[in-house]
């Protein structure tokens, strides 16, 4: 049979939905390849990118050993193979060779990438061969049963856990196979997530409701601070801790996630420091820690190494390489969910909690609002909301610029986009050393700002903000409601009990958030056409933003596409972002927002909100997650992620307060 590439391209899926003159264009831009029986078209680690469509002959693909894919090794005539390294961007995880003779055609990988951003019909069909076919999502899909079976039986076999979790190959754990490697950034990324007595516990206690007989858990039990998650935690004895979990699958996802990256860094130490003599020389240095250095014990780190575990552990480091060592993370897991529970949920205390405060700042109850009253919610941070708001910024601006300069305080030498960014970015330090100078409670009240402490265990923080009480407002009253960032499906439930306390006074809901970027760079704008929830591949489209979005954000790099809602960080490996970053052109990646998109779409259609209700959804990047050294284990600087965090929320507030001024108020 004489060689046929168009007849080809009309008999291969997905090829086979281009339109007839792009097939045309193809044929000239195939190569053709011939092979001989056992003749390698290329091998695995292999950096080439072309796919090839099989004309004649068989071939067989040659995979590294795997638990989980089982392909049907043999490809036929009218078939295509070799699409993951362009599509996912990576070497070659499988060989081809021939099987008989074989003739086939290659196009380049980079041509391939067009097609798809070109033809969505085309992109569609290779997306669901990848998902469908290919298994690039079971490790994830693997990892979220064994914990959602776990959660149902009320305990976590830790031992099958940590063996799905290496399956992930997450995106945020490059050196998870090396172990030799330590990897730092991983290690610190999920040390931070965890609480604080880790390296000591033995049993953890993970509750969906505090039990009856710990009504007040932090009145018997100590307190355990988590450096970068608001997790409810407590110390009931040496080695137990009780971990009070949000609802849904996210938190405990989280949780878990991080417990197994720490314990392959922790083995991967342990084996460093398997000698008894080492072990011996940590427990005489753990009596007195502060007066012996990590790096003066001659331990079996390199400078690198040294200065990570110190910077990770502080004066502690030493106690807790020596818990490390004995502990191998033998952990019992178990967790109890309080069923036919007629007592409130966290939520709805956390929403009583608003209704009172919104009482003692306006003497009125939400649903006492006069008609023409207009609540605005905003999801954002404990701080740039109030800061732009409350005059104060604006009053210490001086004190707080002569204070840096005359400390020669590192923040002076970076270019500033907004002037008062400069002021909020060295706030917190000078207020560190200056902790009189704080704005008092009874301040803030002034300003039309009532802080509500007591969090119901939600980790939930709010503000309520009056600004008429700054003056300088026209037209109806306003009201707003600024929340701290829900985490995953949390978002659902803290929106709903919102909706249902202010319901059709509700003019707009804002979400400011952070999000993994899959395209620009740290400190750019996302801004959101649509949500992808990862767990089904629904769409959910947005609203477009009100005319006149994006006055702020001059300067900045902004980006529009869809935006993927992920149940994980550490669930994600770079297939499947780049999976999502081809297939659906995702711009970025979040863990709330579809959760919140599709409660007010619901409560809209039910005539709980007013059908015109405003929605923004504006997002700056904090981390790159394909990015080697840009990830959320590599901090973000204080330049990149104060500009674009103030520039949404400048954009926000304009929207809302027509006599906002950008500059903040400075009376």
């Amino acid at each position: 049979m004489s060689p046929d590439p168009r007849r080809l391209l009309d008999l291969v899926v997905p090829f086979r939905f281009l339109p007839a003159p792009e097939k045309d264009g193809l044929v000239a831009e195939l190569v053709q390849i011939d092979a001989v029986p056992l003749e390698n078209l290329f091998v695995v680690g292999e950096v080439s990118d072309g796919i090839y469509l099989l004309e004649e002959g068989q071939v067989e693909l040659v995979y590294d050993d795997s638990p989980f894919v089982k392909p049907s090794n043999v490809v036929r005539p009218g078939h295509y193979f070799g699409e993951r390294a362009a599509l996912l961007g990576q070497t070659r995880t499988a060989g081809a060779r021939a099987v008989t003779k074989v003739r086939c055609w290659v196009l380049k990988g980079s041509r391939l990438l067009e097609l798809i951003g070109a033809y969505p019909v085309f992109a569609l069909a290779f997306g669901t061969i990848l998902r469908d076919k290919h298994g690039i999502f079971l490790p994830l899909e693997r990892f979220v049963a064994e914990v959602a079976r776990s959660l149902a039986e009320g305990t976590f076999p830790m031992r099958r856990l940590l063996e799905l979790y290496r399956t992930l190959e997450p995106a945020l754990h490059p050196r998870l196979a090396d172990p030799d490697a330590l990897d730092l950034q991983a290690l610190t990324y999920a040390v931070r997530r965890l609480p604080d007595n880790l390296t000591s516990t033995l049993s953890w206690f993970f509750t969906d409701d505090i039990p009856a007989l710990y009504t007040n858990p932090s009145r018997i039990f100590t307190e355990v601070p988590c450096a970068a998650r608001r997790r409810s935690i407590w110390q009931m004895v040496p080695g137990k801790n009780m971990v009070l979990l949000r609802n849904g699958l996210t938190d405990i996802l989280d949780f878990l996630t991080n417990l197994s990256l720490f314990s392959v860094e922790a083995q991967k130490i342990r084996r460093r420091l398997h000698d008894p003599a080492l072990l011996v020389k940590l427990a005489a240095c753990c009596a007195d820690p502060e007066d012996v250095s990590l790096d003066a014990l001659d331990l079996p780190f390199d400078e690198e190494e040294t200065q990570g575990l110190t910077a990770l552990w502080g004066d502690q480091v030493l106690p807790r390489l020596f818990e490390l060592v004995i502990h191998h993370e033998d952990w019992a897991v178990n967790v109890e969910r309080q069923l036919n529970n007629y007592n409130s949920r966290r939520s709805e205390k956390w929403a009583n909690q608003v209704s009172l405060a919104v009482k003692e700042l306006t003497g009125l109850d939400p649903w006492a609002f006069p008609p023409d009253w207009e609540v605005h919610i905003v999801s954002s941070n404990t701080h740039s909301v109030t800061n732009c708001l409350s005059p104060y910024a604006g009053r210490v601006e001086a004190q707080v610029i002569e204070w840096a300069r005359r400390t020669n305080h590192p923040y002076l030498q970076h270019g500033w986009r907004h002037p008062r960014d400069l002021v909020y970015g060295l706030l917190p330090a000078f207020l560190k050393e200056h902790p009189e100078q704080a704005p008092r409670v009874d301040d803030e009240r002034a300003w039309g700002i009532l802080r509500i402490d007591d969090q119901a265990t939600t980790g939930i923080a709010v503000q309520l903000i009056d600004p008429s009480v700054l003056g300088g407002q026209s037209g109806p009253r306003k009201f707003l409601i600024n929340i701290d960032y829900a985490f995953g499906e949390q978002a659902e439930e803290i929106i709903y009990n919102l909706i249902t306390l202010f319901s059709r006074h509700i003019r707009s809901v804002n979400i400011l958030g952070k999000a993994g970027g899959l395209v620009g760079h740290r400190g750019d704008i996302l801004v959101p056409t649509a949500f992808v929830l990862q767990s089904d591949d629904s769409l959910h489209p947005l609203p477009a933003p009100p005319p006149g979005s994006g006055a702020h954000f001059a300067g900045l790099d902004v980006h529009t596409g869809p935006l993927l809602t992920v149940p994980g960080t550490l669930l994600q490996n770079r297939s499947l972002l780049s999976f999502y970053r081809q297939i659906w052109k995702c711009v970025g990646l979040e863990m709330e927002g579809v959760y919140f998109s599709r409660k007010i779409r619901e409560s809209i259609q039910l005539g709980v909100l007013d059908p015109g209700v405003v929605q923004r959804y504006f997002y700056y990047v904090s981390d790159l997650p394909l990015a080697t050294g840009e990830q959320l284990s590599s901090r973000l600087h204080p330049a990149q992620g104060i500009p674009p965090l103030y520039a949404v929320t400048r954009e926000v507030l304009a929207g809302i307060l027509p006599g906002f001024r950008d500059e903040g108020p400075t009376s």
